[in-house]
């Protein structure tokens, strides 16, 4: 019990020691990385298109992309995943738009 009660000992004082470095020279904690968003060849066709619109009819962006519709699904689905681009449905049209 004794040597639990000295490792326990030992991880509290080192502990200690991490936050009051920290606490004391804020500058030297490691830097958060950004999550890098990485877009295959489908992805970034559609990005292309709707970055310069912002938003448009599901269609008339299709058209432009020019993909196979398996393409075009993978592309679609992918951006929507990352939270790149919404669709959503209107009364009569469906409409992507850039988040």
């Amino acid at each position: 019990m004794s040597t639990f009660k000295s490792k326990l000992s030992d991880y509290t004082s080192k502990a200690s020691e991490v936050s009051q470095f920290e606490v004391l020279f804020p500058q030297m904690k490691p830097e958060k990385k950004e999550k890098k968003i990485e877009l295959n060849d489908n992805e970034k066709v559609i990005f292309d298109i709707i970055s310069k619109e912002t938003s448009m009819p599901l269609g008339e962006l299709k058209t432009q992309a020019g993909l196979s519709g398996k393409g075009w699904d993978k592309g679609i689905k992918g951006l929507t995943k990352q939270s790149l681009v919404k669709v959503t449905k209107t009364d009569d049209n469906l409409i992507v738009d850039l988040v």
